[in-house]
């Protein structure tokens, strides 16, 4: 696993490391983005929803990336 080695880390470390803030990550976006939603107008609204989509596909993208996919 190149990340791994490039950081100095050991694979395992990474995997577990990477999945749980992944994990962590995913929850607590769409969480945050709930908590303002109903203070929003519609095209505040639109944008938070996008900006929730994109940060979760990028955060699994990285996930993938640094640990390989997660079934």
């Amino acid at each position: 696993m190149a990340p791994a080695r490039e950081l100095g880390i050991g694979h395992r470390y990474l995997r577990k490391t990477g999945t749980d803030m992944a994990e962590q990550v995913l929850a607590a976006v769409p969480a945050a983005a709930a908590e303002v939603l109903p203070s929003l107008d519609h095209n505040h609204r639109v944008l938070c929803e996008r900006i929730v989509t994109k940060a979760a596909s990028i955060t699994r993208k990285m996930r993938d990336r640094l640990t390989g996919p997660v079934q």
